[in-house]
């Protein structure tokens, strides 16, 4: 707002969303009601086990063989870079998770969420996600958009290939190390 105009926006998470407003695909309305109804769609859900998401400060590919044998399910849902990345797990998983991570030396903490985001584990609310993504109004972008689920740029997409992406966004790892 001083004057900056960037040549290129990412946004993780949610924030892509963020990114999508900034550039101009959407209002500044219909990003805010995005981000609304993706998660009232994740707190409608009816789950036995919500999960948790666990951050480490170690890269992604050495927490891999960590996830293996927790007692549920686990996966990477974010690598944020060479030393950081989440992990989305059902909460007996997680608290494994956390204690071997920490046995071999890495920085491992719960965050503070409702539910494991970026995994199967919210992928129940997908329909009503994409039904309000479908009912929302895309425009071409004024900017570099760059994906963190591709890694590449979707500033080129039409305006209806949109829902789709940001649907396959919402349980996907985020891959900000792709996007450097």
């Amino acid at each position: 707002s001083q004057g900056m105009v960037p040549d290129a926006v990412m946004g993780q998470s949610a924030g892509e969303l963020s990114a999508l407003v900034a550039a101009g695909v959407l209002e500044l309305a219909d990003g805010l009601a995005a981000v609304h109804e993706r998660t009232t769609a994740v707190l409608a859900l009816s789950l036995s086990d919500q999960g948790q998401m666990v951050a480490l400060g170690c890269s992604a590919d050495r927490v891999r063989p960590l996830l293996l044998s927790l007692g549920g399910y686990a996966v990477i849902a974010a690598d944020n870079g060479p030393d950081a990345c989440i992990v989305s797990a059902t909460t007996p998983a997680a608290s494994t998770l956390v204690e071997r991570a920490q046995q071999e030396g890495i920085e491992a903490r719960v965050l503070a969420v409702s539910h494991g985001y970026h995994s199967d584990l919210i992928a129940g609310a997908r329909p009503r996600y994409r039904a309000a993504l479908d009912r929302t109004s895309f425009s071409p972008s004024r900017l570099r958009i760059v994906s963190t689920i591709t890694g590449g740029s979707i500033d080129g997409l039409a305006p209806g290939e949109l829902p789709a992406l940001l649907e396959r966004q919402f349980i996907e790892p985020v891959r900000l190390e792709i996007g450097r």
